[in-house]
């Protein structure tokens, strides 16, 4: 695994994404051509068209990159127009939507693994897009990340926008999220996208870890 220490990071170098593209743990000239679960086992997140990335550093086809939100990853060099005249990440104002209006955008988008746009969002890329767009709240991409930043509570004192950290019951233990809003779940579902469940029925499938409100970082 290719590996480039902090020290060796370029200075000051910033670009633009030319494309949606998909940010890797490390660099795999034959990506393109995997099947979607090999592709998820490499993808963490993704970059949008058009969005500023900070470039870290090179190694062969690839540039190592970092999003405004500290993810760190590697996508083609080719995919990235380097420009001199930016030296920081560039703040996208929130959209300021109601929550409802923010539902009705999302709801059916399909789910991808580490997707953030309408093409496909992931669990966490959801509840992120959320928080900004609704709150005006950057918190981190991952769901790990996220539930070490919120402050816990019970069940039964769960408020409009918390977030509920849960596993599948009967499944493999992967960390899930959904956003509690008016009685609901909200949540970008594996087979469904993203979909809306009572309280009741999201509970009935999913092993509640953690209910939070989140401090912005």
């Amino acid at each position: 695994m290719i590996h480039i220490k902090k020290d060796q990071w370029f200075s000051d170098v910033y670009g633009r994404a030319i494309y949606l593209m998909d940010v890797l743990r490390h660099p795999e000239p034959a990506y393109l051509s995997m099947s979607s679960d090999e592709k998820d086992r490499f993808r963490q997140t993704q970059c949008d068209v058009g969005e500023v990335i900070r470039i870290l550093g090179a190694h062969l086809d690839f540039a190592l990159v970092m999003k405004w939100d500290g993810v760190i990853g590697w996508v083609p060099a080719a995919a990235v127009n380097i420009d001199a005249d930016i030296h920081a990440y560039i703040p996208v104002e929130s959209l300021g939507q109601s929550s409802d209006v923010f539902f009705q955008y999302w709801y059916a988008t399909p789910y991808i693994w580490g997707g953030i746009t309408r093409a496909g969002i992931d669990c966490s890329g959801f509840t992120q897009r959320y928080y900004y767009d609704v709150l005006a709240k950057s918190i981190p991409k991952n769901s790990y990340d996220q539930r070490r930043l919120g402050r816990s509570k019970k069940i039964l004192e769960v408020v409009n926008h918390d977030l509920i950290f849960c596993t599948r019951k009967g499944g493999r233990g992967i960390h899930h999220v959904g956003i509690y809003f008016e009685g609901d779940v909200w949540h970008a579902h594996s087979e469904r996208g993203v979909t809306c469940q009572s309280m009741a029925e999201f509970l009935a499938n999913y092993e509640v870890l953690q209910v939070a409100d989140i401090v912005e970082k």
